[in-house]
């Protein structure tokens, strides 16, 4: 999945996903299984079961309280020297992200495309709206009209930040802190592009990439109201998880009250590092390749100090272009 303008969903075996729906739906409500690991407010975390018709799903669901919680992104190139000039990023595994940028909760985010070595450091071109710390990496990406699902944060002045998820345009993200997407419609599918829930309501048929096929998945979510996020990974591909479809992770993200979400990229790129506060060591997900993928865009969260109104999110370091060779 590191590029999903180079997929398509296809048609086949579509006769039965209505079935599916609605098998995955009957064992929705026993779906959760709580974790030994979970922790307090703002950052709580705890494994999860989706029992699907082919199998058990297995992953992680990470729950921030945005008032209390900083946001933090991957942030923009410090020295392009010697990349191509489409490059926007310098890849880094979630996991070398994690733990330079002290985050309680990391996963990896937006679809890119590799412009050299497979390595952190190497170059990368950012896939839809990305921006860290007010700064725009990325601008959002448009298709016929049809802009690509995200997810941005502004200060809220209640407290801390708020979310807002939708098919989001450049004018829509002004004045956003921090921001991450998906991907949407492309020349390559027929598919909307939609998002994974939208106004509460399953669209993940139309979302992308590959709604029908299960896969290695990872998502994020936010209430009605904007102030809680949802952040799920699903591992799969494996005997001990099978992955999930788009509509199976729609309807489990709005049985644990999504009223939007969007698809992030997945596959081998799905990663969800947890370091519990006061733990040295980490509790993650099992990526299908066997170790973490490097990826163009990592998405954040730790406690806030300052439990007011957002003025900045915090900015993670810029790393030299050749960081990493």
């Amino acid at each position: 999945m590191r590029d999903a303008l180079a997929h398509s969903a296809g048609r086949a075996g579509r006769r039965d996903v209505g079935f599916r729906r609605i098998a995955a739906r009957l064992v929705l409500a026993a779906t959760c299984a709580v974790s030994a690991w979970a922790v307090a407010a703002p950052i709580e975390v705890r494994s999860i079961t989706i029992n699907t018709p082919d199998g058990a799903a297995v992953g992680f669901l990470g729950t921030v309280d945005l008032r209390a919680a900083e946001v933090v992104v991957t942030g923009p190139l410090s020295n392009s020297e010697g990349f191509p000039a489409k490059a926007t990023a310098a890849i880094e595994d979630t996991k070398t992200f994690a733990e330079r940028e002290k985050t309680q909760l990391a996963v990896n985010a937006n679809f890119f495309g590799w412009l050299g070595k497979k390595t952190n450091g190497e170059p990368a071109e950012v896939l839809g709206a990305c921006i860290s710390n007010g700064v725009v990496v990325s601008p959002a990406r448009v298709h016929e009209n049809k802009p690509d699902p995200a997810i941005a944060f502004f200060a809220d002045p209640a407290g801390g930040v708020v979310a807002r998820v939708g098919r989001l345009r450049n004018d829509d993200l002004k004045g956003a802190l921090a921001a991450v997407a998906g991907i949407g419609a492309s020349g390559t599918t027929s598919l909307d592009g939609s998002l994974l829930v939208t106004d509460s309501k399953n669209t993940g048929d139309q979302a992308r990439v590959d709604p029908d096929k299960r896969h290695p998945r990872t998502a994020i979510g936010a209430s009605a109201d904007g102030r809680t996020a949802y952040v799920v990974a699903i591992d799969g591909r494996s005997q001990s998880s099978v992955g999930v479809t788009l509509p199976e992770l729609a309807d489990y993200m709005i049985s644990i009250g999504a009223a939007n979400a969007i698809n992030l990229d997945g596959g081998g790129s799905t990663a969800f590092i947890y370091a519990p506060e006061g733990e040295s060591t980490l509790l993650t997900n099992k990526p299908s390749d066997g170790k973490f993928r490097p990826v163009a865009v990592n998405l954040g969260f730790r406690p806030r100090e300052n439990k007011g109104p957002a003025d900045a999110v915090s900015k993670p370091e810029a790393k030299p272009a050749g960081a990493g060779r």
